[in-house]
């Protein structure tokens, strides 16, 4: 298999094999065996129902051992939808953002 560099707005990233090696952390994830459906938004949910979902998905973001690794997954592949790392995608945007704005 070739292992060529993928170009992408904001530089290089070199390419990721699905690997246990390069996803092993996700297998340790708090989040395993949870609904996935709790770390997604419904785009109408609204309000409190919105920030109560967000919240319990948090919860289980942070008795997690591998919070950081997910953190920096999501902000590397730029992950748009989700709870992730225990940031929401709105708070990812904004890193997003100021990463974009330092470089």
């Amino acid at each position: 298999m070739s292992r060529k560099k993928i170009v992408r707005e904001g530089g290089v990233i070199p390419p990721v094999s699905p690997t246990l090696d390069t996803y092993g952390w996700m297998i340790r994830g708090a989040c395993r065996g949870e609904n996935s459906e709790l770390f997604f938004l419904d785009d109408n949910l609204r309000g409190k129902d919105k920030s109560s979902k967000i919240l319990a998905a948090k919860q289980v973001c942070f008795r997690c051992p591998v919070r950081q690794e997910c953190l920096e997954y999501s902000i590397k592949a730029r992950v748009p939808y989700g709870v992730w790392g225990g940031l929401d995608q709105e708070q990812r945007a904004e890193i997003l953002k100021k990463m974009k704005e330092v470089s």
